[in-house]
């Protein structure tokens, strides 16, 4: 199979003798296709860098950041699964993913690490409050599925002292934003492109007051060159 970089390179030398003022452009048209996956992303139709690697399906500027702490103690809750679920389990200490389509469910559980489960629960009572059950508080706890409004009103009751909440696509869903606003967390927006789609959206961070994760890597922040850090 072809690489991503030997179909468009022929392609990006031709559009720069036609359009040389374009240039910068066509440069950053192909870094984001290229260098962070994403032309692999759009032709898998799942979240993916360039290697073939999972990625949760957030903006790209909301991976880079994860990308530069350290998660190997953190325990993870997840409304919705997929690629996430697969990040999070090489990562992070313990993966817990709850989801609603039995189809999905099955192909998410076909292929987890040791450290990582997915729950089906097709209600949305049942997946909502699947997070009740459970016999912990996360460190991170991701909003990525359905009932995000639900899921936000009781997400913090679960959050670690020192943990956060992501809620992607949180331009679409402000009442839920809101609603974790009410719980006395920071606000962090992480908007751009991402893997998959062909359109920028946010990504959401809510930190708690005492927020206390710590970066994976000496020199942080890493300048993002050439794509995500690693």
């Amino acid at each position: 199979m072809r690489s991503p970089k030997s179909i468009l390179k022929p392609s990006y030398a031709v559009a720069r003798k036609l359009f040389p003022n374009a240039t910068k452009q066509l440069r950053c048209c192909y870094r984001l296709a290229v260098d962070y996956g994403q032309y692999r992303s759009i032709k898998r139709g799942l979240p993916v860098l360039v290697d073939g690697s999972p990625i949760p399906w957030f903006t790209y500027p909301a991976i880079e950041y994860l990308e530069q702490i350290d998660l190997s103690d953190k325990n993870v809750f997840e409304w919705g699964s997929g690629n996430s679920t697969r990040y999070w389990a090489a990562r992070c200490r313990s993966a817990t993913a709850i989801e609603n389509q039995p189809s999905w469910f099955d192909s998410v559980a076909s292929d987890l690490a040791a450290n990582a489960r997915v729950w089906l629960r097709e209600s949305p009572d049942g997946y909502v409050n699947a997070i009740s059950s459970m016999e912990k508080a996360f460190d991170i706890i991701v909003i990525d599925g359905i009932e995000r409004e639900r899921c936000a009103a009781v997400a913090a009751d679960f959050l670690s002292e020192s943990g956060f909440i992501i809620l992607d696509n949180s331009d679409w869903h402000p009442l839920a934003a809101k609603s974790l606003r009410t719980k006395s967390l920071i606000q962090v927006d992480f908007a751009g492109f991402g893997p998959v789609n062909e359109y920028a959206w946010t990504t959401s961070f809510f930190l708690r007051r005492h927020f206390d994760f710590h970066p994976r890597m000496s020199d942080w922040p890493r300048p993002a060159i050439g794509g995500l850090a690693r």
